[in-house]
């Protein structure tokens, strides 16, 4: 007997055995299961530093939160429990969290509430007929719930995804705008670190606040240069332009007439690739809408061609 026979066997006698069950007992036990894993979770200490412990007694002690801020708080450490234990988010998902500006709890019990919905929408629909006598059987709705708890996991990644490749753009175009910013400071003769730091301080939004704290941390932290502070940053970002940036300017040198051109050369680069970029997009956008207005013209012929059509077939019948 092969081994395709042999898995095939097993799962039969495993789905037979879960036919046998009632869905009352199945329903039970995993509310059951959850309740458990919830009560040990939130039992579970969490262990703190020594240097953690210490500040917290020297605070004033806080105000007890309230039952529905507990149950929020215990609900999200579970949820980030559950998605560690099982390696997410991963490294790639990390980057896009720092990019889109969201934190790893709120994600997690994004995702987590998605999956339990996509989880529990099929069972749901599979009562309501079976309240008015439909039959549908085990299998279907076992694999439609697989299948939309699976699609559940996946729409929060996407999302994310997307949320982050639009902010990862606007890095870009901001890195640009100091770019140029900073080549005129630099024709004017200021330093390196004062012509970022001017042009970063200029700009407004997130990505410039952010550059600039980048700009800053070189300047306060010892042994930390500018081009590495920035390169760290895009590497948390995930955005390649910033790493090419500090890469180049670093060859470039500190000072002088070489990295001038430096700037230039990148944010002349930076420029050229936003608006091929943004040519990319205009002509995809162009191309989706040939499909609507297929469909409409399709809608006029029809319109024009009925009732001469109609005409016809009653002159012939």
């Amino acid at each position: 007997m092969t081994a395709g026979a042999i898995a095939m066997e097993a799962l039969s006698g495993v789905v037979s055995l879960v036919e046998a069950l009632p869905v009352r007992a199945i329903l039970l036990g995993g509310v059951g299961g959850l309740g458990l894993w919830l009560v040990i979770t939130g039992l579970t200490p969490i262990h703190s530093t020594l240097s953690a412990s210490l500040a917290e007694l020297q605070q004033p002690p806080a105000r007890t939160p309230p039952a529905r801020e507990q149950f929020s708080r215990l609900l999200v450490r579970s949820t980030t429990t559950i998605l560690r234990a099982a390696g997410l988010p991963t490294s790639a998902m990390h980057r896009d969290l720092a990019a889109a500006g969201r934190s790893v709890d709120q994600y997690a019990l994004i995702q987590v509430s998605s999956a339990l919905a996509g989880l529990t929408a099929p069972t749901l629909v599979c009562a309501f007929l079976a309240a008015f006598g439909v039959g549908i059987g085990f299998a279907l709705p076992v694999w439609a719930t697989l299948a939309t708890a699976v699609l559940g996991m996946a729409i929060p990644v996407l999302r994310l995804r997307s949320a982050a490749d639009a902010q990862r753009a606007a890095m870009r175009h901001t890195l640009s705008a100091v770019l140029d910013l900073t080549a005129v400071s630099l024709a004017g003769g200021a330093g390196v670190h004062q012509a970022l730091n001017a042009a970063t301080a200029v700009g407004e939004g997130p990505h410039a606040t952010l550059l600039h704290r980048a700009v800053r941390d070189a300047n306060l932290l010892p042994g930390l240069t500018l081009w590495q502070s920035l390169d760290q940053l895009g590497e948390q970002l995930d955005v390649i332009e910033l790493r090419d940036l500090a890469t180049t300017a670093e060859l470039a040198g500190g000072e002088g007439a070489r990295i001038r051109a430096s700037l230039i050369a990148r944010a002349d680069a930076l420029r050229t690739q936003q608006l091929a970029a943004d040519e990319a997009d205009a002509t995809t956008n162009t191309e989706r809408m040939a499909i609507p207005l297929a469909l409409l013209a399709l809608a006029f012929l029809v319109f024009l061609v009925y009732p001469a059509l109609t005409t016809v077939m009653r002159t012939l019948g």
